[in-house]
Order: C-alpha cells, then sequence, then structure tokens
C-alpha cells in the first residue's frame, strides 16, 4: 500500500500543475476532443505558449490566445525549445537558409563533408556511397510523416484506434 502511494506521488509531481504554461516541440495539431477522432481546429507553432487546464488519457486539454482544444501529451514540453533557425540566421554563414533546410533532414546533409571523408578512409563501395547520398537528398514532408505515424501506429496514432 504504501510502495503505490509513493509512486502516485510521483506520478502527480511529474504532470504539469494545471494553470502551467507549456510550449509547443513542433508544428502540432490543436483537437476539438481528446483522440483521433477530435477533428483539428489549430495548428500550435513550434515553441508557441499555451496553459494546461487538464488532462484526458494521453491528451492535454489547454488553452492558447485565440483558441483551446486537446494535443497530445508528447507534443508539449515544460521548456521552450530552442528556435534554430532563428539561432543560425544571426551567424553570418547561415544568412539566407530557409528553415527547411535546417530541419532534421537539412542538417543531416550537413553530415556530407564527415561521411564522404569517412567512405573514403574505409574504402567503402561506391554504391554504398551513393546510397547515402540519396537518402540525403531525400526530404519528407510532413504529411508523409503523419501518414508513417498513423500506419504505423507510432506517436498518438498508438494510443487509439487510427481513424
Amino acid at each position: 500500500m504504501r510502495g503505490l502511494l509513493i509512486v502516485l506521488l510521483l506520478a502527480a509531481l511529474a504532470a504539469p500543475a494545471w494553470g502551467e504554461t507549456m510550449y509547443a516541440r513542433a508544428s502540432t495539431p490543436v483537437r476539438s476532443a481528446a483522440g483521433l477522432t477530435g477533428t483539428t481546429v489549430a495548428t500550435l507553432q513550434q515553441g508557441q505558449a499555451v496553459t494546461v487546464r487538464g488532462r484526458e488519457g494521453s491528451y492535454y486539454r489547454i488553452a492558447f490566445p485565440g483558441g483551446s482544444g486537446y494535443v497530445f501529451h508528447n507534443r508539449l514540453s515544460a521548456d521552450r525549445p530552442e528556435d534554430i533557425a532563428g539561432l543560425l540566421s544571426r551567424r553570418p554563414a547561415a544568412r539566407g537558409l530557409e528553415l527547411s533546410e535546417l530541419e532534421a533532414g537539412g542538417a543531416l546533409r550537413g553530415l556530407s563533408p564527415m561521411a564522404e571523408n569517412y567512405a573514403a578512409a574505409e574504402d567503402l563501395p561506391e554504391w554504398a556511397v551513393e546510397a547515402v547520398r540519396s537518402m540525403q537528398e531525400r526530404a519528407v514532408t510532413p504529411q508523409e510523416l503523419e501518414e508513417f505515424q498513423r500506419e504505423g501506429r507510432l506517436g498518438e496514432y498508438g494510443e487509439a484506434p487510427a481513424p
């Protein structure tokens, strides 16, 4: 009994307090109801602040300027995510880069010189080097990522049957 009380106390301490400000980790859909059956009523931008009003299952009930709704719990953070595009745009070498170039796919392309050096040092076959180049050039759209998560029942799609 005492162990259960400790577990419940720790869980309560780990959960955000109602009224706490949290931030969108990335572009995040806000739904009209908790779960995948809720329609998307708004989209939060990365770093956008919201106020947590409650929790229903795996979803936070939130409020933000201009609206309210539900967001899958893993899409919010107690810490404001860094604006990588903003940080890099202040560096002379990064001026003029588009945000899409700074996202995951763009960041991987920054590893090309290292990958090329490794391939040369290890005398890797050309077909392997070409396969890596092909992967580096591949851009995944948000829609493709959403479909991948839905089909694989990943993220919030793992929480309930896909619609």
